[in-house]
């Protein structure tokens, strides 16, 4: 009797599995049920046994994507900001368009879905900006600290989508170098330092 349960529960980890990867491809549009069970090994026909809709898979296919963030994955609790923005700002990142982040290929098509996965999908987005909160350094105050993590977030999908639109040029790579510069930039609290030296610097008196 406990065959059947587990053989279900695997097979559905397995639809999960291969729709991510799929939609990260391809997008949510760009790939019908049939060829995402046709991927998994499986009938079309076993898709209504698992899922009520393609909405439903959607979502806890974002959560799979997601699940293996660099920046929200267990193996990343220890890693260093340097080390963690150099793997996403990476030629692999770049390429891997399939097991990458999916807010860096699927986030202009977000807006367009209901609003019960745009929320789904905006859940994994905070937690990846409280992880990059959570690594900033002490000298970036606490009414910063939000915008920061936003800045860095935002410059890591713009410069990734840039550099796989560009991919094949040589302005991919340097698209790739230059946001890895200015995204360490950030995160090492440079600017915060340099903008609390200024704000404690005393004013100039003005000539009467």
């Amino acid at each position: 009797m406990r065959y059947p349960r587990i053989h279900k529960r695997l097979s559905r980890e397995k639809i999960v599995r291969t729709a991510a990867r799929a939609f990260n491809r391809r997008g949510f549009n760009g790939i019908g049920i049939a060829d995402i069970m046709k991927e998994a090994g499986l009938t079309q026909g076993a898709f209504s046994g698992h899922f009520s809709s393609k909405d439903e898979l959607i979502r806890e296919a974002i959560d799979d994507a997601f699940s293996k963030n660099i920046f929200l994955e267990k193996q990343g609790e220890n890693r260093s900001m340097d080390d963690l923005l150099g793997e996403y700002l990476s030629v692999s990142h770049r390429d891997d368009i399939e097991e990458g982040c999916p807010a860096s290929s699927l986030t202009a098509e977000v807006s367009r879905l209901p609003r019960r996965t745009r929320e789904s999908f905006l859940i994994h987005v905070h937690q990846v900006l409280s992880s990059i909160q959570s690594r900033l350094p002490e000298n970036i105050p606490g009414s910063n600290r939000d915008a920061t993590a936003m800045s860095i977030f935002a410059l890591l999908l713009g410069s990734i989508q840039l550099a796989r639109a560009s991919r094949g040029t040589k302005l991919s790579e340097a698209v790739i170098e230059a946001a890895t510069e200015g995204a360490k930039h950030l995160a090492g609290g440079r600017q915060a330092a340099v903008q609390s030296k200024a704000q404690r610097k005393p004013a100039k008196k003005r000539r009467v």
